[in-house]
């Protein structure tokens, strides 16, 4: 890793926050935004925090709170039956800081293709700001995995899946 990066892995020897982007095809696609969130990756228990092993055999907690304002999803709660087929999700535009990241997915020829677009600076203090001079440590990592077991059911290639499968150096030319 390059001097200055953190390692944002979920089983790194140090804390550390990352703003964290989640394309969802089923919840996020149809109002052509990611959803923005935070990793909190800490030595402190907080609530709702999973605890991990890090590489060196500490103990750490990691949250992943939303960015202010909605997300482009609700989770829908049915009281009674509704048929054989009910949604789980009520689809919404996203607002306030969970607005900031614009993402686009299309599947071709039995691949996903994501793009993604984020202001450099959104003012937001849920966001990393950007800075062209320096770089960032970035990675993409498959499903929706903070801390989950593999699962050899799942069908296709595995890269990238249950971790970050490696940290890129996020550059501005």
């Amino acid at each position: 890793m390059e001097a200055g990066l953190v390692d944002i892995h979920i089983d790194a020897k140090a804390s550390y926050k990352a703003d964290i982007w989640y394309w969802k095809p089923h919840r996020t696609d149809h109002a052509g935004y990611a959803d923005d969130k935070r990793h909190v990756y800490s030595s402190l228990r907080t609530p709702n925090s999973k605890a991990l092993i890090s590489k060196n055999g500490s103990r750490f907690y990691l949250t992943r709170p939303g960015d202010s304002g909605h997300a482009a999803y609700k989770t829908v709660i049915h009281g009674a039956h509704v048929g054989d087929r009910a949604p789980l999700y009520k689809f919404v535009t996203p607002q306030g800081s969970r607005a900031d990241v614009r993402a686009k997915g299309v599947w071709r020829d039995g691949v996903w293709t994501v793009e993604f677009a984020r202001k450099l600076a959104t003012g937001s203090p849920d966001d990393v700001q950007f800075n062209t001079r320096q770089a960032y440590a970035f990675g993409v990592s498959r499903y929706e995995i903070a801390g989950r077991k593999k699962n050899p059911k799942l069908q296709g290639p595995l890269f990238g899946a249950e971790e970050i499968s490696e940290i890129l150096s996020l550059r501005f030319k």
